[in-house]
């Protein structure tokens, strides 16, 4: 019962944060997505799927920080140093501000144990 009330609050807690900051950072989103389109071809958002709780895949956004199909060249999803398939823009995205789009998650409760998601699917294993 109390595991129940606990989880309630945290998920009120997540939606009212989540909810106030994607209002403060909408208009910084607008003018990410300005230098992102002016910097180079291709969609604003990357999307990626993930497995969130109980192996649930799922869209993930991120701000792109790297030429369009840069996974498909290169060393694919593992960076390197000076890496050449990153934008001019991602450079400066890429200090954890290409993930604040995950805000979004956060308000339509896919948002879960997000820690281990990425390497499972590139292994093929499940949660």
């Amino acid at each position: 019962m109390i595991n129940k009330k606990i989880f309630f609050l945290k998920r009120i807690f997540d939606v009212v944060i989540s909810g106030i900051g994607l209002i403060i950072l909408f208009p910084i989103f607008v003018i990410i997505g300005i230098f992102i389109k002016l910097d180079s071809k291709g969609p604003v958002f990357f999307v990626q799927e993930r497995a969130g709780e109980d192996g649930k895949i799922f869209n993930a956004f991120k701000l792109r920080t790297m030429v369009v199909n840069a996974e498909k060249m290169g060393l694919g999803h593992e960076i390197e140093k000076n890496d050449s398939r990153i934008t001019r823009v991602g450079k400066y995205l890429r200090w954890g501000i290409d993930e604040l789009p995950q805000l979004i998650l956060t308000r339509r409760t896919e948002y879960h144990k997000l820690a281990r998601e990425y390497l499972l699917l590139q292994n093929n294993l499940s949660l």
